[in-house]
């Protein structure tokens, strides 16, 4: 299977519903732990996507996920959104002045940039978060290296 630009709005059509549908979970989810915005900066973000993959202007991958990472980062106003730009971003960069990617490769790219990019970045964000914490609290303890993950 060969995918292009075009093989795209049909899934940022698919993730925008399921915000949608899931809106009011993720807000109850998030309530418990956050501050319950989680459904509505998911459907914010993913309806801007959406939006954009419409009017895209450009065959080039790279710059297509590049531009959904830069346009979920300006509307998802949450953690889970500044991880899931980076991994829009991150794919960009791997698929810069591509054209046409196969369905191995947009597998190999979820797994990736996505469930790895996010385990990676979500680490050091709680990393900092805690060392921050600590400093705080007056501790010394140091923090765990985790390695350069590089995603």
């Amino acid at each position: 299977m060969i995918l292009t630009v075009n093989s795209f709005a049909g899934l940022y059509d698919a993730w925008a519903d399921a915000m949608v549908e899931n809106k009011d979970e993720l807000i109850r989810l998030d309530a418990i732990a956050g501050d319950g915005d989680l459904g509505l900066a998911m459907m914010d973000g993913f309806h801007a996507i959406q939006n954009y993959a419409k009017s895209a202007d450009t065959d080039d991958l790279g710059m297509f996920f590049y531009n959904s990472g830069k346009t979920m980062n300006e509307h998802a106003s949450s953690s889970l959104g500044t991880l899931i730009s980076s991994g829009f971003m991150s794919a960009g960069k791997a698929f810069r002045g591509r054209k046409e990617m196969t369905g191995c490769e947009l597998a190999a790219f979820l797994l990736m940039y996505g469930l790895l990019g996010l385990f990676a970045k979500g680490a050091c964000i709680y990393l900092a978060v805690k060392g921050v914490k600590n400093a705080a609290a007056g501790s010394r303890e140091p923090l765990p290296y985790i390695g350069n993950w590089n995603v």
